[in-house]
This record gives C-alpha cells, sequence and structure tokens, in this order.
C-alpha cells in the first residue's frame, strides 16, 4: 500500500541530475522549485517505509530462528556469553522493537490460523498421513495460547494418547523448544509457568514418536546407556584460564613479544569486561550435580508425575565445602552422643525438619573430592620442608603459596600462586611463568608427611557457570572487599553468612578465630570459633593482642607466611584470625578502626583475613586489588552473577539467606541433644521364653542391606538390586506414609514414574519368592497411603523386642542371655547408610546395637565370664570402635582375672582407636582413666588355687 502511494503521488522523487552550484545560487536568489518540498516529503516516507519494513523482517527471522534451533544448552551458552539469544536486528527504539514484534506476532497467528483451515479443508489420504506413535503430535503443528491456559493443559490437549507418565517430559520438551518466542505484547517466553495469550507454540513431536523399528529398552533415569560412545582421548595438559592479573608483571601489560604459553592456555577477560572466561574444554556437568526441574504451575499436579526434587537450600547442591563441613560436624556430634549412650539411655529421635536437611546433605556430600582438594594443598605445603640439600626441586627458591583454588568437574585442580614457581614437582604441571599450577584429574599424589591444616581460611566463593568451584584462602588473600552492587545490605550479608558458616565447620581447619560484626550468626555462637563483637572499635581490641604474638612468632621462625610456618614449623599454634565487618550502620569512631584494620592485613599470608564491604573497606591500594564485586543477573532464574577480580573470573556466589542459616542451626543443634533415659520395664517373676513378632521376611538394616525369609531364603539374582531392597526398608520403617514420601526419600532429585513403578514391582517379587505368591498383597497397589503387611519387619525391630525381653528378664540370667546373644547374632557389620536411612535413623541403628553389648557384657560379668564379656564387646566395638562403656567392661573383666597388663592394654587400645577416629575432638574420656588407675591400683583377686598365681602366671 505504501510503495503504491508513494509511486503514485510522487514518482521517482530523487533529482535526476546532479547540480549543486546552480541549485545553491538559484536558492540564494530566493527561487526555490516547488516540488522540492513534497520531494523531499516522499524520500522521507521512503526510508521511514525501508527502515520499519527491515525491522519487521528481522524481527521475523529472529522468532522463526528461536523456535527452530534454540535448545536448553544453546540459550544458556548465549545467555552467558552476553550475546543476543535471536541473532541480529538493527537499531531501534525499544517502542518500535516491541510494535514490530506485535506486528509479526499478529500476523504469525493469522498465518497459522489460515494454514490450519486449509488443512483441515483438504484433509491427507491414510496413506500419505506419516506413522506416528501415540501421543506424538505433528511435527508443525502449533497452538494458539488462550486465557487461563497452562503448560501442562496445553500438552495434555496436544498429546491425547500420551501415557500420563510421559507429560513431564513432553511439557520440557515444549518449553525447550519454544524458548525465547515472543507473543503479541513483545514478551519472551522463558518460563514454563508463564505462558501469555496470544503466545504461537510449535509443538514438536516427541522423539520417540516417529521411530518406525522396535522401541528402545528402558533406561532408568540416572543409569549410564549400556553402550556409550567413548570419550576422545588426549595427551595434552588440561585447559587453564588464563587471568588479566597473572598475563603482567608488577609493572604493568606485558611487553608486545611475550613468550609463547602452551596452546592449552586461553586468556580470559579482564577484570572490567563483563564477558566470562571462555570454557574450559572439560566435560561440564551442572553445577549442583542434579538435572533441574522445571517447577509445576501452583495448583496442578498430574496423577501420574515425576517426582519432585525435594525443596533443600541452593548452597545444600552448589556449597562442596559447606557440605562437607557440616556432614562432618553432624557425623563428630552424633558420634560423640552415642559414646555416651550406655544401658539405661538413647538418643532421641530426630526433629523431621532437620532430616530432611541431613538427608539433602548426605546425599550431596562429596568426601572424596575435598579429601583430594586438602592432599593437593598439603602437597603445597610440604615443598617448603627442607630435610635434606638438594630436596626442593632445581628453580624452586621458595615454596609454593596458594591463593585460589579452581576445582573443575573432572576433578582437574588449578592452583594460583602468590609468586611465580616455574618448576612444579611431579604431578604437578606448571604454566604461565610458573604463576598457576594444575594437578590433572588421574594424578595421583604421593604420600605426605603429617601436617597441620595449611589453609584454615579457606573457604568458597561460589561456582562458575562451568560448575568449576571457586576456593580462596582468605589469609593469603588478607582482604576481601565485597561490592554487592544494587543488591543492597541483603546480598552482602547472605554472602558475609555464607563464609561464617564455612569457617565455623570447615573440616580443613583445627579451631580459626572467627570475629564478625554487623549480622546475626543463629546458632553459630555456639561453636567455638565464633565470636561476635559489639562494633568494629571492639573488634579490633579484641583481635590485636593475639596477632601481635603470632606476628612476633612467625618473626622469629624467618618464614615469610603462616602458610610456609605451619609446614616448617608445625608444633606451633599458627591458627589465623578471620573479621567479617558488615556493619549496618557505620559509626564515626569506623574510620580510625579501619584504618587499624588496613594497617593490620600487612598484605596477607600474616594471620589476618579481613573481609569488609566497600564502603570504606580496611584494605586500600595494592591490599584492595581482591575484591568479589556483583555483576547482574544471568539465566531465566535470574541467578547472581559475581566477578573477582583481580582474577577475572565469573561465578554464582555461595549465598546463606537468614532462614537458611537459621535451619543450619537447627540441625547442629539437634545432633547436640542429649540421650533420653530409657526406663527398663517390670522385672519378670518368673522365666519366660522369647516369642517375638511372627515375621515372614526381615529387612537386614544392621550391615549391608539385605532381604531374608524366615527359612534363610534370599531373593533371586534377577531381583536382588539394592535400590529395591531400600524401598523396602523405607516402608518397613516408614509404614502409613505416602507415595510421594517415598519419592522424596529415595529420589530426592526426580525419578520416573515408570521407575518408581518398577522398583514397586520387583519389590512384591521378592516379597512374593520369599513368603509365597500371597504376599504380593502385602505391598498394596493403587493406594495414597503405602502400608507394608506386619509380616515384614527389619533386624532392628526384632533386636528391640529381644532387648524389651532381656530387660525384662534381667532376675533371669540365662533367659536374658539367650536372647541378647541372639539380637547381637542379628549384627553383620557396619548398619547401612544410605541418606535418608543415616539421617533418620543412624544414631539409633549405632546405639542399639551397643546397648545390647552392654547387657550381655554386664550378665557375663555377674557369671565371671572373662571370654563371653570379650565376646560381646567385641561385637560392639565393630559397630562404634571408641565406645568407653564397652572398654570399661573389658577393663573390668581383666581385673576379675586379675590380669593388670590386659588392662593397661585395654586402655592403650582405647587410645588408640579414639586417635584413630577422623572426627574425634581431641578430648579423651576422664571417666575412664579414672577407671583405668583405680583398677591398676585395687589389689589383685584370690586366685583359685591358693597360689597367689592363676594360670598360666607366676608367682609374684
Amino acid at each position: 500500500m505504501v510503495p503504491a502511494f508513494l509511486a503514485t503521488w510522487r514518482g521517482y522523487p530523487l533529482p535526476t541530475t546532479w547540480e549543486p552550484t546552480r541549485w545553491a545560487t538559484l536558492a540564494s536568489r530566493g527561487y526555490l522549485n516547488p516540488d522540492v518540498l513534497p520531494d523531499a516529503i516522499a524520500v522521507a516516507a521512503w526510508l521511514i517505509w525501508a527502515y520499519l519494513t527491515l525491522c519487521i523482517l528481522a524481527e521475523a527471522v529472529a522468532q522463526r530462528r528461536r523456535g527452530r534451533h534454540v535448545v536448553a544448552a544453546q540459550a544458556r551458552a548465549s545467555r552467558l556469553a552476553g550475546a543476543p539469544a535471536a541473532g541480529w536486528r538493527p537499531p531501534a527504539p525499544g517502542a518500535l522493537r516491541r510494535g514490530a514484534a506485535r506486528w509479526v506476532a499478529l500476523a504469525s497467528v493469522a498465518v497459522s490460523l489460515l494454514s490450519a483451515r486449509a488443512a483441515l479443508a483438504a484433509p491427507a489420504r491414510p496413506a500419505d498421513r506419516p506413522s506416528t506413535a501415540a501421543g506424538a503430535a505433528p511435527a508443525s503443528a502449533t497452538h494458539l495460547v488462550l486465557p487461563h491456559e497452562t503448560l501442562w493443559s496445553i500438552t495434555r490437549g496436544a498429546y491425547p494418547q500420551a501415557r500420563p507418565g510421559d507429560i513431564p517430559g513432553l511439557v520440557e520438551q515444549v518449553f525447550r523448544a519454544n524458548v525465547g518466542v515472543t507473543d503479541p505484547a513483545g514478551r519472551h517466553f522463558h518460563d514454563p509457568n508463564v505462558v501469555n495469550p496470544g503466545l504461537l507454540l510449535r509443538l514438536p513431536a516427541s522423539p520417540t514418536a516417529t521411530q518406525t523399528g522396535p522401541a528402545a529398552p528402558f533406561v532408568p533415569p540416572g543409569t549410564a546407556h549400556p553402550t556409550p560412545p567413548s570419550a576422545p582421548r588426549t595427551d595434552q595438559p588440561p585447559a587453564v584460564v588464563l587471568p588479566t592479573m597473572l598475563m603482567s608483571g608488577p609493572g604493568g601489560p606485558p611487553p608486545s613479544k611475550a613468550a609463547p604459553t602452551p596452546s592449552s592456555v586461553r586468556p580470559s577477560p579482564g577484570p572490567g569486561s563483563s564477558r566470562p572466561a571462555a570454557p574450559s574444554s572439560h566435560p561440564r556437568p551442572s553445577p549442583t550435580g542434579v538435572a533441574r526441574a522445571y517447577p509445576r504451575p501452583i495448583g496442578t499436579r498430574p496423577a501420574d508425575h515425576r517426582a519432585s526434587p525435594i525443596t533443600t537450600p541452593v548452597w545444600v547442591g552448589a556449597a562442596g565445602l559447606l557440605t562437607a563441613a557440616v556432614a562432618a560436624t553432624i557425623a563428630a556430634r552424633r558420634r560423640r552422643r552415642d559414646q555416651t549412650v550406655d544401658r539405661n539411655s538413647a538418643p532421641p529421635r530426630p526433629d523431621p525438619r532437620a532430616a530432611a536437611l541431613h538427608t539433602a546433605v548426605l546425599a550431596t556430600v562429596d568426601p572424596t573430592g575435598l579429601s583430594r582438594l586438602d592432599a593437593a594443598l598439603r602437597t603445597l605445603a610440604a615443598q617448603w620442608i627442607t630435610t635434606a640439600p638438594g630436596t626442593r626441586p632445581p628453580g624452586l627458591a621458595d615454596g609454593p603459596e596458594p591463593m585460589v583454588v579452581l576445582v573443575r568437574p573432572d576433578d582437574t585442580i588449578d592452583v594460583y600462586l602468590r609468586d611465580p614457581q616455574p618448576a612444579a614437582p611431579a604431578p604437578w604441571l606448571a604454566f604461565v611463568g610458573g604463576r598457576i599450577w594444575v594437578l590433572p584429574a588421574t594424578a595421583s599424589l604421593p604420600p605426605l608427611p603429617t601436617l597441620p591444616p595449611p589453609c584454615p581460611l579457606l573457604v568458597q566463593l561460589g561456582t562458575e557457570p562451568d560448575g568449576a568451584e571457586l576456593y580462596a584462602d582468605l589469609e593469603a588473600l588478607g582482604s576481601l572487599t565485597l561490592d554487592p552492587g544494587n543488591t543492597g545490605g541483603d546480598g552482602l550479608r547472605a554472602l558475609a553468612r555464607a563464609l561464617l558458616a564455612t569457617l565455623a565447620l570447615s573440616p580443613l581447619a583445627a579451631r580459626p578465630r572467627v570475629e564478625a560484626v554487623g549480622f546475626d550468626p543463629f546458632g553459630l555462637l555456639d561453636e567455638n570459633r565464633v565470636d561476635i563483637a559489639d562494633d568494629l572499635p571492639d573488634l579490633l581490641d579484641r583481635i590485636t593482642p593475639g596477632l601481635r604474638v603470632l606476628r612476633e612468632a612467625l618473626a622469629m621462625t624467618g618464614q615469610p607466611s603462616t602458610f610456609a610456618a605451619r609446614a616448617t614449623v608445625p608444633a606451633e599454634n599458627w591458627e589465623p584470625t578471620a573479621a567479617l565487618v558488615v556493619p549496618r550502620r557505620p559509626i564515626p569512631e569506623d574510620v580510625e578502626a579501619r584504618a587499624g584494620l588496613a594497617n593490620l592485613v600487612s598484605g596477607g599470608g600474616q594471620g589476618l583475613a579481613v573481609v569488609t564491604a566497600v564502603a570504606g573497606g580496611p584494605a586500600t591500594g595494592a591490599q584492595a586489588t581482591w575484591r568479589l564485586v556483583f555483576e547482574g543477573t544471568s539465566g531465566p532464574e535470574a541467578e547472581p552473577m559475581w566477578r573477582l577480580d583481580p582474577l577475572g573470573l565469573h561465578i554464582r556466589p555461595l549465598q546463606l539467606a537468614a532462614d537458611e542459616l537459621r535451619d543450619l542451626g537447627l540441625l547442629l543443634d539437634d545432633a547436640d541433644q542429649a540421650p533420653d533415659a530409657v526406663p527398663p520395664p517390670p522385672a519378670a517373676s518368673e522365666p519366660e521364653p522369647y516369642t517375638g513378632p511372627d515375621w515372614q521376611v526381615m529387612i537386614g538394616l544392621l550391615g549391608p542391606l539385605t532381604v531374608v525369609g524366615r527359612d534363610g531364603r534370599r531373593p533371586p539374582a534377577e531381583l536382588a538390586r539394592e535400590r529395591t531392597f531400600e524401598v523396602l526398608a523405607w516402608l518397613a520403617t516408614h509404614r502409613g506414609r505416602t507415595r510421594t514420601d517415598l519419592e522424596a526419600a529415595i529420589w530426592p532429585t526426580g525419578a520416573q514414574a515408570r521407575s518408581i513403578n518398577n522398583q514397586l514391582g520387583r519389590a512384591r517379587g521378592i516379597l512374593a519368592s520369599l513368603a509365597g505368591e500371597q504376599a504380593r498383597q502385602w505391598l498394596p497397589t493403587r493406594r495414597t497411603t503405602i502400608t507394608l503387611h506386619t509380616a515384614v519387619v527389619t533386624d532392628l525391630d526384632l533386636l528391640h523386642a529381644l532387648i524389651a525381653h532381656a530387660e525384662a528378664q534381667r532376675n533371669h540370667p540365662a533367659v536374658a542371655i539367650a536372647a541378647l546373644t541372639a539380637g547381637l547374632d542379628l549384627v553383620r557389620g557396619t548398619p547401612a547408610r544410605q541418606p535418608w536411612l543415616d539421617a533418620e535413623l543412624g544414631s539409633q541403628l549405632t546405639t542399639t546395637v551397643i546397648r545390647a553389648a552392654l547387657l550381655l557384657a554386664d550378665h557375663q560379668l555377674g557369671r565371671g565370664d572373662t571370654g563371653a564379656v570379650l565376646d560381646a564387646t567385641r561385637r560392639g566395638l565393630g559397630v562404634l570402635p571408641a565406645h568407653p562403656g564397652l572398654f570399661a567392661r573389658r577393663m573390668r573383666a581383666y581385673a576379675q582375672a586379675g590380669d593388670r597388663s590386659a588392662i593397661r592394654a585395654e586402655y592403650h587400645a582405647y587410645l588408640r582407636a579414639e586417635r584413630a577416629d577422623p572426627l574425634w575432638d581431641g578430648e579423651t574420656d576422664r571417666d575412664l582413666e579414672e577407671l583405668h588407675h583405680s583398677l591398676l591400683r585395687q589389689p589383685l583377686p584370690p586366685t583359685p588355687s591358693g597360689t597367689g598365681a592363676w594360670p598360666g602366671q607366676e608367682a609374684h
């Protein structure tokens, strides 16, 4: 229309000749051709029309590209790189671009409607229709979103033949096929929970819909394909991200003729760049280790669905060091509590909320990865030890001192050193002139000398977009300034809480001192490491005396840093201090206190680390180079992205909200609860034989998970799977719970409904194989509540029943001993340790065995049977090796036998078991120590022969 009108009105509006001098002369004389103004208007109209046409074409091309080629990985990559997701567009105001998008969307709707109407008017012959599986939509199908529709309802309507269990996967497929599509209002589709009316969705066919051959075998989620393609092998060293700071020396940028670097070393953008570093060539899983599940629209829940992930804090999946610290702390506290359990006490049941968080922690923790990181740091510390001339590699003037560590998903470790060390000992590789040492994923570390933790203030700052974990030794940095940008104080304090929790619980430190100002640490105040200062001057007064003593001791060693001193003088106390300064309202006295902190930092590695906000941080000049700066949000979930300067490393930071820290404190307090008293039942006047429950199938928890019938039969090999055993164990310990509870416990990251049904079917098959075909009904189907038949029990249930019977028969030792012996015969080793089982019943499994062993040992002590006492306590020590009550019974048995040397040997065995416990806190049991001394002081009992010596001993 517009071109036709302009052509009719003015024809060709541009001049046909080029005479600028003549035009200027006529204009100076006041003559203006009457066609000039209309022609100028026509030229402007042609230009505007061409510009609008170009905008509309670019928007149409962009939308077509989104609909046809965008997949989840490409979308994430384009967002991380900061590039436009839809290709090039001409520069235009936002209003004009939105108008073009609306016009294109409306035009697309009209074309789609006309196409659909034409297709309905001319149906294809049956022979021409493509062969599709049930539930598949044609590859070219589209759907115009109507008001009140959701992605789930649209998918169900578009795939009417699909099974309910396949709907979640189809929803995700439809979402990925339409990411970035624009609705008539110009809004981009990026959230599966928000589909605006007027949005035109493309409905792709299911990947399995167009199969013409036999269906592929079902592979449960998380199971590797039976024939995966072999990964390409390479002998090249691992890729290293080259930070901007390391590309230049202290004097400025590098010279024009820089030394060549390995081909695997790639520079990263500078600290001021918003573009993240180029990804490494290593394969990268999800940063949390689990696939992200798209949330279901509120109020909708299919009857048969994919199990939703349990609601757990983000830090559980993203914070490797903090998660390991929490797991180790809980294990140490429970072990310490379990060692105080005696025959008349038992640990309390855990709080359900704390147990859920504990389960998530145990399901995520990676102790192997943390041990490798600790071993790598100890290897670096060992380079400072010079036991003999020539021990240190040539060219290594001083030992390496790590500052920042990257642990990549394939277990490669990149260490950024304070000073360049070109001569890296095997298996380390040196890059960038020795500024970065790399430990390949397949490298084995040499045996290490016994050293204290070399980096007690090591913290995890966050994860890179590719999943690499970024750690920093705060003590080596000296000062870290947090710049929260527009996130305000909430984002700042969330970072500080995460740092405080890591430092308070870190297993890589003995006992550092943590001083905080400006936020509530909640339950972490109960930790021996944490103190809260009233204000900044109070904090300075607290830390200055101890720091002065440490600096004087460091000067006497001649070592340049506490990292070197811990390796060369390990007997001294080199525990550092961390100051977390996040004041809510600064006071005038803060200015002087900040200056004092800046003087104390002293460049790093001197026993003090200061973490402060950007508003007036204590570090200035060279000390202020380490900064964590908020850059903005990334991805459809608007995840915060920060940058660590001067390395320019981009990370998703580790943060803890106030309620998350409160929940963590609840979990720590729950593990500190004292044992509950267990009063014995009334004593029976007459001996009664043990009857016990009438069971047919027993689930074994007191050892590796197993299932056994009353006659001793085991399940057939095709049904004996550990996951099926775990399902039966959960059902036997959670009677009357729902299928949703089962899914959340066994499959915390989600599972296909078909996979869950398969496991329940195998469980019924196991019951039938051990107790007859009627046992299939013991696990009912098509019920919301799952109640397992009472004929299925656990060995823990049987052990409780046997202990109760022995307690009731305590006045009849023969009956009690028989019951307790049968109970200990159920113990096959260390109790099962599945995450949910350990979190909910771990202490109960351990202490129930201990109670049985203590009761049996006491009965045998009353009989004077030393060998039986040792056998009973040996079974208990197999579950809890350093229980002082069990060692006390063994020492008393030897005292009855008059064997003082055995008493000493037993007490020394206890001390060895105590020190061998990796969770030992350094405190020994004083009651057992006193018992040891008292037994050695008391006179020997009379010997049976009257000669003054027991059989096998000489008379003294």
